[in-house]
């Protein structure tokens, strides 16, 4: 059978597929729609031949992950493919993101998945960049917190991810002037996103300037750490070297896998708007999804938030309930531990 007839057929049976708005719904907020994005791209593959490389490609668009066995095959004919690591699908930027990949992989080998598949000038202008598939990989987010581990798994999976970063670091010594210099990124987020997002909430405005607590501890009003933010960068961030950054470095965007004794972990998914910025920028998004907050994340639905305003004080309390939490709590913990523990030898390296 042709490529083309081949195609064809699994066209019709694309169309024929009852689940789309269940797929549709798992793509709600992205922009993209199952019928108009995610098909025309993967006929694209499909007409240009089923090569060895795409025999190995895998799609990561929110739901489209977690699709049964019959799912992929409606998707693709009979073959049996794996449908679940990256897909990168926009109207723009993939060639630099693109190019921070492979730049980076060309100094230190294996840093990021390798690109199997470049599509440009799809249906409505949009580009598609598939990364080839890591079998046996699970992302960092799943292996804290919904595998089974031991405190040691947890923590030589995050000196990966920690050694990873190095390793962009380190390359980006090399790669000087070829991506864009953006100094103080983490000032300039948390000053242009948090102070309009509780200006904009009557409830939350006294956050601003009155103290109060979360989940017990004590809490300086949000412009005080705000200004403590702004003296710290003015005497100490200052001085820091510009670090190329992954720009994205959350638990979603790091494959691991047991690899012989230890580990190896990829990085997906970098932001290369980003460039050369405080190195701070990429631990900070790490150490983010291993706080209590991650839970926000993996488990919206089972997360609880009370804030009161009592007097000139208020109070915020955040919890989470569900199945397995426990287990899984521990497992977090151990992770913004072991973080936190690296945080010092870190310091040292950037001098």
């Amino acid at each position: 059978m042709t490529n083309e007839s081949s195609s064809t057929n699994r066209t019709r049976k694309s169309n024929a597929n009852p689940n789309t708005s269940e797929l549709n719904s798992e793509l709600e907020g992205t922009g993209l729609t199952f019928e108009e994005d995610i098909l025309p791209a993967i006929r694209t593959v499909l007409q240009r031949g089923l090569g060895r490389e795409f025999l190995k490609t895998c799609l990561r668009v929110k739901g489209l992950k977690k699709l049964s066995g019959g799912m992929k095959s409606i998707l693709v004919g009979q073959l049996t493919l794996d449908l679940g690591t990256v897909i990168k699908l926009e109207k723009s930027g993939l060639k630099d993101h693109h190019q921070l990949m492979s730049s980076v992989n060309k100094i230190y080998p294996r840093t990021f998945v390798e690109v199997a598949e470049e599509l440009y000038k799809l249906d409505d202008g949009r580009h598609l960049l598939l990364m080839a598939e890591q079998r046996k990989y699970d992302t960092l987010l799943e292996k804290v917190y919904r595998r089974p581990s031991r405190a040691w798994q947890i923590e030589r999976q995050i000196d990966k991810t920690i050694g990873l970063l190095m390793n962009i670091w380190k390359a980006g010594e090399k790669l000087q002037g070829k991506f864009d210099e953006n100094p103080f990124k983490i000032k300039d987020r948390i000053v242009t996103l948090l102070v309009p997002t509780i200006m904009a909430d009557p409830e939350l405005a006294p956050m601003l300037h009155q103290e109060g607590s979360v989940n017990g501890f004590p809490c300086a009003p949000v412009s005080e750490l705000l200004e403590e933010v702004e003296n710290w960068y003015s005497t100490q961030a200052k001085d820091f070297p510009l670090r190329l950054a992954h720009g994205d470095l959350h638990f979603g965007n790091v494959f691991a896998r047991r690899y012989g004794n230890g580990y190896s972990v990829r990085a997906i998914d970098p932001n290369p708007t980003i460039g050369f910025t405080d190195p701070l920028y990429d631990i900070g998004k790490l150490l983010h999804w291993a706080e209590p907050v991650g839970w926000t994340r993996v488990n919206p639905g089972g997360c609880s938030v009370d804030w009161k305003l009592c007097g000139k004080k208020w109070t915020l309390h955040a919890a989470i309930e569900g199945k397995r939490i426990r287990a899984a709590e521990k497992r977090r913990g151990w992770a913004q531990t072991h973080i936190l523990a690296r945080l010092p030898s870190l310091a040292n390296y950037l001098g």
